[in-house]
C-alpha cells in the first residue's frame, strides 16, 4: 500500500482550509488549478514525507516506531 508520513488537520484546520483552497483556485484559474491535488476537506493534511509502497509487516513496524515518538506542539499559519 502507498503510504506517507502528514499531519492531521482536519480537526482544526478542515473548513478554514478548505476556503483557502478554492480562493487559491479562484485566483490560479481553472488550467492552473487543474494541475493542483485537492482532497476533501475531511481529509485535509500536510504530507511530511511520502514513504512509497509498503507491505503490511512495515507499515505494522512502522506504526510502531512513530507512536514512540513524542511531538512538540506544532504552530501552523496559513495567511494571504
Amino acid at each position: 500500500m502507498r503510504i506517507f508520513l502528514a499531519i492531521d488537520l482536519r480537526d482544526t484546520l478542515g473548513p478554514a482550509a478548505h476556503a483557502w483552497g478554492r480562493a487559491v483556485a479562484a485566483a490560479l484559474g481553472p488550467h492552473d488549478a487543474a494541475a493542483l491535488s485537492w482532497v476533501p476537506s475531511q481529509r485535509i493534511h500536510v504530507t511530511l514525507h511520502f514513504l512509497g509502497e509498503l507491505d503490511r509487516d512495515a507499515v505494522s513496524s512502522l506504526a510502531g516506531m512513530i507512536a514512540a515518538v513524542s511531538l512538540r506542539l506544532l504552530y501552523l499559519i496559513l495567511s494571504r
